[in-house]
């Protein structure tokens, strides 16, 4: 029998051989030997997400170049840092440096729910942590005489055990710049005309379809650009891009960010669609999502997609935001006898125009043509150059945009919208067209915080003709460039606002190896006699309308999708 240090090398040796930590400790206890001593990790270091400020669903905090980044929070009583690293159970420590007086502090971390302890250090600030599934935040309540100042630095640092430090997080909080946004000059600036000249087009929107002010989506850019009406340019940048459903769902769901910090998200799935022109005969549609039997979802992808909210706007596509910044038009500019801009007088203070090449083609336009940014550029100058664009998973720019989100109308032929041209507006003109963040208040080029890349797809099928209609769609997902042990998962979300389940007699989604293949068929049918001469008959379409949201991920083979 050997010494006890040759026992206890025997027993410590035992983890090599895959025994449990528990087994080990027991044999260690059995020997006499001391506790084996293990290594502490390191800490992790802090990655910054976002910074969001308070509000009914935490507006995002604007960036700017200085030439390091600044976030344009105050006056506000607090900011929220939300963090894309994992949590690090080690200690975690902020301090808070102010601008004013070039004091720095350490700050308390309290638990969220002291009341009592966040009053007494009402003079000298504090920091609290929040959970949810998808993320944790960092709630600051700096000093009360610095929640209007010049602004501060945090900085985050996560200490291990045996005192190591990671690397630390520095986050530059200032004032917000007073700027005229876009949503600030582009709504309700007078009816478009006509004269001997030709007409005249104000380049404004309707105020009475704005769903909300201050939204902030992120997705793929798909293939930005500058636009004109017709012939006569510049009307604006388009940006549209395919939304990404684990924002939607970590940000605005019910277990995520907004929830967490809030309490509800109640503000936003409040928020209603109108119509292009507004019904006035109906209340609004709230945007929160329901499933088919009118169980509430909250907010989901479903709540920002209406019928034609697609890549294009076709029938069936990459589920998409459309995304458009006005130019704003000092001088008069058009041909006689055609279309023409109205002239607004000088541009907002801070807007500028664009630098082209003297050979291009709109190069007289550009020149009567304002941005509160440069477009091609938004996120300004230290930027990898112009905006890309392209399918996910490719190299589309990841972009954050936010501004007012909107409905337009179906832009139908006609007077009017007919069961033909546009469908779902001639059933109700809130469920129909697309909704469209326009105009674009900013926008900028960021990391995407979670893999994998999810898919979303639009599948919209309504009708009025006798003897039901039927469609069937194929939706896949960029297959990752290492596929060992990855199979292709699904979620549907049947959108029970604009579907009338009564109206579906077939409804089927298959998972292959390479897509999802969803196949429906809705029937109409009637309802009642209305009088007059002739009387008419009521025809009540068959509808049905559902997002697809399609990843690979690791695991067996999925049977089916899942449903929430």
């Amino acid at each position: 029998m050997g010494s006890i240090g040759d026992q206890c090398g025997a027993v410590l040796d035992g983890a090599t051989c895959g025994l449990a930590v528990s087994t080990i400790m027991v044999a260690v206890l059995i020997a006499g030997c001391p506790p084996p001593v293990y290594p502490t990790p390191p800490p992790v270091d802090p990655v910054l997400e976002a910074v969001v400020m308070p509000g009914p669903w935490l507006p995002f905090a604007r960036n700017r170049q200085l030439p390091s980044v600044v976030y344009e929070v105050l006056p506000n009583p607090n900011v929220i840092l939300l963090m894309a690293s994992k949590y690090d159970f080690s200690k975690v420590n902020v301090t808070i440096k102010y601008l004013s007086d070039e004091s720095s502090t350490p700050l308390e971390l309290v638990e969220r729910g002291a009341t009592d302890r966040k009053l007494a250090l009402d003079e000298q600030g504090f920091f609290e942590f929040v959970f949810d599934i998808y993320r944790y935040s960092v709630i600051v309540t700096p000093r009360k005489n610095e929640r209007a100042g010049l602004g501060f630095d945090l900085v985050m640092v996560n200490q291990a055990a045996n005192g190591t430090q990671s690397a630390p997080l520095v986050v530059r909080v200032r004032p917000r710049v007073m700027r005229t946004l876009p949503s600030d000059v582009f709504f309700d600036c007078g009816e478009d005309f006509d004269n001997i000249e030709g007409r005249y087009h104000r380049n404004c929107k309707n105020s009475e379809s704005i769903v909300g002010r201050n939204i902030t989506l992120q997705g793929w850019l798909i293939h930005p650009f500058r636009n004109c009406l017709g012939t006569l340019c510049v009307e604006d940048w388009h940006y549209d891009f395919v939304l990404d459903p684990d924002f939607i769902d970590s940000m605005y769901g019910r277990q995520g960010t907004v929830v967490a910090i809030n309490g509800t998200n109640a503000a936003m799935e409040s928020l209603t669609t109108k119509g292009n022109p507004p019904d006035t005969r109906l209340a609004g549609l709230p945007i929160r999502d329901v499933s088919p039997d009118g169980q509430p979802r909250g907010v989901t992808i479903n709540s920002f997609a209406l019928p034609l909210n697609t890549v294009n706007k076709v029938d069936d596509g990459q589920l998409a935001m459309i995304a458009e910044l006005n130019a704003w038009h000092p001088a008069a500019q058009g041909q006689v006898f055609s279309r023409h801009w109205w002239g607004r007088g000088p541009a907002p203070s801070g807007w500028v125009t664009r630098t082209v090449p003297s050979d291009d083609p709109e190069f007289a336009a550009e020149g009567n043509a304002f941005w509160p940014f440069e477009p091609a550029v938004p996120d300004g100058p230290g930027r990898p150059g112009p905006l890309g664009g392209g399918p996910p998973g490719t190299a589309a720019s990841y972009v954050r945009i936010t501004g007012t989100l909107w409905q337009d109308s179906a832009h139908e032929e006609g007077a009017a919208p007919t069961p033909t041209n546009a469908p779902w507006s001639f059933l109700d003109a809130r469920k129909g067209a697309w909704l469209e963040i326009h105009p674009v208040d900013w926008l900028e080029r960021i990391p995407k915080a979670r893999p994998p890349t999810k898919i979303p797809w639009m599948f919209q099928l309504i009708s009025y003709q006798e003897g039901g209609k039927t469609k069937t769609a194929e939706f896949d997902s960029p297959k990752p460039s290492s596929d060992a042990g990855l199979s292709l998962r699904c979620r549907e979300l049947i959108d029970g606002r604009l579907t009338d389940m009564s109206s579906v007699t077939s409804h089927s989604v298959t998972i292959g190896t390479e897509s999802v293949t969803v196949a429906v068929t809705v029937s109409r049918r009637l309802g009642e006699v209305m009088p007059g001469d002739p009387p008419l008959q009521q025809i009540i379409p068959g509808r049905f309308k559902a997002a697809y949201i399609v990843w690979w991920d690791s695991g067996p083979p999925s049977t089916g999708c899942s449903s929430e």
